[in-house]
């Protein structure tokens, strides 16, 4: 031992003396701390752009591990002047297990100032001790691994190939197990599998950026490819040790070959695992590739333009009550009982619904009598024993089922479209983990190749409002679950081993949970609900939010919110989808830059929160039938006009020309907004306020249904009898 101790020393001694690779740890730190450093100063994105920035400095430094391991073994155990070494009595299982040793205890260093860097730049965006000590575990367990089999592969590479093209074949190696496998194997090719070779921990595809769920979801996958990882390694090196010790006679020659075989046995049955959770994956996708019941995009595209086969089998439902209760294995368990208004089943002697394929309906009874159904995919055909009669028809269901909804969702990132795991859970609407009305694709086969997308990225309408159909009142009481859910259904009840949620809702009901952070504002009617980074950001929108509500509130009485929750939290949403789901705002990402600062977020908050959604202004052809869009923008001209800097150039062009865009893109909006300026520069800013505030409790909310209570339109006739009275009728302001 005392032997393998100088041995450790004397190559310790060889690295640390080496003033390039004392520089080097120095160089590291310094640029992680500057990149890391301006992104924990701009505060928006941190998690991510901080994956970004360690990931990459990390791939960097694998190249400096792939040189270090070359230079080891060459500078005598592969140098033809140093043969002679080979005399001594020194097993090679010995010398190699030194350098390996000294070279890992070398880059332990930077795994340890990586770690330091992060810790602190965590620290400066106000993050919670648990949160940074979480994620920084995880950076360096991820650092070590890959440091641990790059220098295991270098060495290897450098036994193997005596003379100096071993430089040349190591950098080949370095760049195909980073930059290559990213490129092409993994972002063009979607080979995910193959991420267990990649030389770095960190550079996988997908959410593993994004501190919503991210590295939370692949937990096992991660866990089963890091044990692989150290296996393979101590493969290398008893390979490496393998093949030194056929250069010259060694008594104990059969130890090394039996260590390789072990090491052998051990990479095979580590892999095993990860593997079977790869071959689960693509089993459940490669299903729904095959499965013909799948339309392709081309036909959904054509069923939806047919108005027959949009309304082919499809009812109304006018209310759910849901229990889910999850098990601790991940087990969704769940009864549903809804009612169906019989008279708009016109006689139908079934009913078709749309569930998830992933649940296993286990019974079902209409009108409290067992029913008969088939379950193909995601259509569900109930067969009541008795034709519908009454009034409402109730029906109730029970089944359950594990939900890890796995599919690459473009071509540079795969993703989980649905999940379920510990903490985590992310169950949209649109992935029918409750029965939806009629036969409603989920999925759709694109291209040659049949890859799959969600059919709610090619939706051209929402069915409920073509359909005429009401807002469905939804009870839904969920338990098991180990932190609170969030829902865009409202709270009503929240216990110790549970929550109930009940509201009405249009669009469909979606649930999420994380290790989220909820705030409220005593000064503001909504809560709420981020990450743990997001935290000092969103807190600093809320208090901009504030000052904006206070100043609203101050000419416009019958303020209500049009919002009760917001949910900041980086997530998918199918690009036709809008980010206003009933009275739940989420919004996906903030202000990347510091110079527009929360201040943007803000605005965009209080503008969904004073005037909800207008989804429906699209439908309006003529804008002097209904100029609604118009005095919504001139609402928020007048808060720009008294409340900020902004130029009319900003209000056409910057950030506001969204909002603004019905003033300033639009004839009609063209003379309603120089009317109302030329009135706010007389100095009639009273009139004009009294005048919105008169239209705004008439309710300006353009929703892309015809059923809600703000549906009666206005006219520009309307606007200019208003106008004209409010000018003449009122004084100087």
């Amino acid at each position: 031992m005392s032997r393998w101790r100088r041995l450790l020393m004397f190559e310790l001694r060889m690295i640390f003396r080496n003033p390039w690779f004392l520089a080097m740890p120095a160089l590291f730190v310094l640029l992680l701390v500057w990149f890391v450093g301006r992104v924990a100063v701009r505060e928006a994105d941190f998690y991510q752009e901080a994956y970004t920035y360690m990931a990459l400095f990390h791939t960097m430094t694998l190249g400096l591990v792939m040189l270090l391991g070359v230079l080891t073994v060459r500078r005598d155990i592969r140098r033809p002047s140093y043969e002679w070494s080979a005399a001594f009595p020194v097993p090679y299982a010995a010398k190699i297990s030194a350098k390996y040793a000294a070279g890992l205890l070398y880059f332990s260093l930077f795994t340890l100032l990586a770690g330091a860097v992060y810790a602190w730049a965590s620290a400066q965006v106000g993050a919670a001790s648990g949160v940074t000590l979480e994620f920084t575990g995880y950076f360096a367990a991820s650092y070590e691994v890959s440091y641990i089999v790059t220098l295991a592969l270098a060495m290897l590479l450098a036994i193997c190939i005596p003379n100096r093209a071993c430089y040349l074949i190591a950098f080949c190696a370095w760049m195909f197990g980073t930059f290559f496998m990213d490129i092409f194997l993994l972002d063009r090719n979607h080979w995910y599998v193959l991420r267990a070779f990649h030389l770095s921990q960190l550079a996988m595809n997908g959410d593993l950026g994004i501190d919503t769920w991210g590295m939370r979801l692949i937990a096992d996958e991660q866990a089963a490819s890091r044990r692989f990882v150290l296996a393979f390694a101590l493969l290398l090196l008893t390979s490496g040790t393998v093949i030194l010790d056929r250069l010259r006679p060694a008594g104990r020659r059969a130890y090394s070959w039996i260590a390789a075989g072990v090491a052998l046995l051990l990479a095979a049955g580590a892999f095993i695992p990860y593997g079977s959770i790869w071959r689960e994956r693509y089993a459940e996708y490669e299903a729904k590739q095959l499965d013909p019941s799948i339309p392709t995009v081309n036909e959904f595209l054509i069923a939806q333009a047919s108005s027959a086969s949009r309304s082919a089998g499809v009812f109304a439902i006018t209310g759910y009550d849901i229990d889910l209760k999850r098990t601790p294995d991940d087990r969704l368990h769940f009864n549903v009982r809804l009612q169906i208004p019989a008279k708009r089943l016109h006689g139908s002697p079934e009913l078709t619904f749309t569930l998830n394929r992933t649940f296993r309906v286990e019974n079902v009874r209409v009108a409290g009598a067992a029913a008969a159904f088939v379950q193909q995919g995601e259509r569900l055909t109930v067969k009541p024993a008795e034709p519908a009669t009454g009034e409402l028809l109730r029906v109730e269901m029970e089944y359950s089922g594990a939900v890890m909804d796995y599919m690459p969702r473009n071509q540079a990132q795969e993703a989980y479209n649905a999940f379920v795991r510990g903490k985590n859970v992310d169950l949209p609407w649109y992935m029918a983990w409750y029965p939806l009305p009629g036969d409603r694709p989920v999925y759709l086969k694109k291209g040659e190749a049949s890859t799959l997308r969600l059919a709610e990225e090619f939706r051209l309408m929402k069915e409920s409002g073509e359909r005429g159909f009401s807002p469905i009142h939804v009870r839904l009481n969920v338990s098991g679950f180990e932190t609170p859910l969030f829902s865009n259904l409202t709270e009503s009840v929240r216990r110790r081993d549970g929550q109930t949620f009940e509201s009405d809702v249009l669009t469909g009901v979606r649930l999420v949970g994380g290790e989220f952070v909820e705030l409220e504002h005593p000064g503001l009617p909504v809560r709420l609900v981020t990450t743990p980074y997001a935290v000092r950001r969103v807190e600093k929108m809320f208090a901009e939010c504030n000052e904006m509500y206070r100043y609203f509130t101050s000419w416009l009485p019958d303020f209500r919110s049009k919002l009760e929750q917001v949910l900041v939290l980086p997530m998918y949403i199918p690009n036709n989808l809008t980010n206003l789901e009933e009275r739940t705002l989420l919004m996906n990402w903030l202000s990347r830059d510091r110079e527009e600062d929360s201040g943007t977020d803000a605005e965009t908050l209080m503008y969904r929160m004073l005037l909800g959604t207008d989804d429906g202004k699209f439908e309006i052809t003529d804008s002097y039938t209904d100029v609604r869009p118009q005095i919504r923008a001139l609402i928020w001209y007048v808060y720009c006009r008294e409340q900020t800097d902004y130029t009319e150039e900003d209000m056409e062009k910057g950030p506001q020309s969204k909002i603004l865009s019905d003033l300033f893109q639009n004839n009609v909006g063209l003379r309603m907004v120089r009317e109302v300026e030329t009135a706010l520069d007389e100095g009639k800013s009273k009139q004009v306020k009294e005048m919105l505030n008169y239209f705004y409790s008439r309710g300006l909310e353009i929703p892309d249904t015809q059923f809600n209570a703000d549906k009666d339109s206005i006219t520009y006739r309307e606007w200019l009898r208003e106008w004209k009275k409010a000018m003449r009728m009122k004084g100087e302001g």
